[in-house]
């Protein structure tokens, strides 16, 4: 069963890490580990996690979508707590080392003559010790929390200096990586469709991995359909599309007024003006070179564009922005990456070292624009900076650039 693919990420992540963690605690920090109270404490976090991933394990089994809920967000509570003390322990084990060392000194200055007054150092070392796996652990609680907080939906301009002044203001309500089945429900999507029609949207447009339950994605594309916006709704595929089963996915879009657009295009027309919508196909693989895959897609998807029209390509992967602006596509969509979900002033934490990624937000590149979504959902319930959102896309002529 597929949708058990995450409850054995979960249960391999919880033997692998809380493994680690005791290393951590004997090796590094032997004093603490020398304590009853932190060895007994050691075990409590990896055998809560195996009830919780029972829990979880029984919701998918029952079809109990509260038990599911409980099991999995209880699960990724722990997993996230277990890897807090991962990246603090051995920040703890330096400043235990630092703070023994002292005592060690201490100890032979008290032979050799009147000891140096250290004793301020070591309280501090020894608090601080304490305080940076409590600091870790609030963070990445918080950072559950947060996953947990209502859909962000905005409003944010793109600005084209060549825009056809019939698109001026022209609104794309942008939906990717929703996630329905885990952490994430279909009335929780339609409320954020509820919430969106205050802004009005031309058209709404998705961007993949949108359920991880093949059984009821006709039931989310009914939702999507009952707020298509004026123009439509249209999709292209996801990594999660076929990691579930692709053939009922596609079956679930043939039996569906929504369209998918998969290596090929659509054309609607908005106050006269043509915009031809294409749907790139996805690598499926998440490691290795993928710009070949998204070359041959990317040109598959927009060869029957015309010149006249504004176009609009539709990838769940960042990357095939490289090859949408060499070819002259006017804007791309696109999501898969959630950010890092870890962000800082609108952008991802990650951007330093993954700046071609596209992980978040608004790029250029030549005249061509695109936009990554942090996503609705989550196959991980942990966001720091990074909100989950649907933006509304607000096209707008000439202003300001993005970078």
């Amino acid at each position: 069963m597929t949708e058990l693919y995450p409850v054995f990420f979960a249960a391999i992540m919880f033997l692998v890490l809380s493994g680690l963690v005791i290393l951590y605690l004997k090796y590094l920090n032997r004093r603490w580990w020398n304590m009853r109270v932190v060895k007994r404490s050691s075990y409590i976090l990896p055998l809560g996690g195996l009830v919780f991933i029972s829990i979880w394990v029984a919701g998918v089994f029952s079809y109990k979508k509260t038990i599911m809920y409980i099991g999995a967000t209880l699960t990724a509570l722990d997993l996230v707590l277990i890897m807090a003390l991962l990246l603090s322990l051995p920040i703890s084990g330096i400043i235990n080392f630092i703070h023994d060392r002292l005592e060690k000194r201490k100890k032979v200055q008290e032979k050799s003559g009147p000891p140096q007054n250290v004793l301020p150092r070591r309280r501090f070392l020894k608090t601080a010790a304490a305080v940076v796996p409590v600091a870790a652990m609030t963070s990445g609680a918080s950072g559950v929390a947060h996953a947990f907080a209502d859909v962000k939906i905005y409003k944010t301009e793109i600005y084209f200096d060549d825009l056809p002044e019939a698109l001026d203001g022209f609104k794309i309500l942008h939906l990717s990586d929703i996630h329905i089945g885990y952490y994430f429900w279909l009335d929780m999507l339609e409320e954020v469709l509820k919430r969106s029609q205050a802004f009005e949207p031309d058209i709404v447009l998705a961007t993949g991995d949108l359920c991880d339950r093949v059984d009821i994605y006709s039931d989310l594309l009914d939702i999507l359909e009952r707020y298509k916006g004026k123009l439509g709704v249209f999709a292209s595929i996801g990594n999660h599309e076929y990691f579930r089963g692709i053939r009922e996915v596609r079956r679930a879009y043939d039996n569906s007024p929504v369209s998918l657009l998969l290596d090929t295009g659509a054309t609607v027309v908005h106050n006269d003006q043509t915009i031809y919508i294409g749907g790139a196909d996805d690598p499926r693989f998440m490691h290795g070179s993928i710009l070949a895959f998204l070359k041959k897609t990317t040109e598959t998807a927009m060869r029957n564009a015309t010149k006249d029209a504004f176009s609009i390509l539709l990838s769940h992967r960042p990357r095939a922005f490289d090859i949408a602006s060499e070819i002259g596509v006017d804007l791309t969509l696109s999501g898969h990456t959630h950010g890092g979900q870890i962000g800082f002033a609108g952008r991802s934490a990650f951007e330093p070292w993954f700046a071609e990624a596209y992980l978040w937000g608004h790029y250029s590149k030549r005249q061509s624009r695109l936009y990554t979504s942090s996503g609705i959902g989550h196959w991980f319930p942990f966001r720091l900076g990074c909100p989950a959102e649907a933006p509304i896309l607000e096209l707008r002529r000439g202003g300001k650039r993005h970078s």
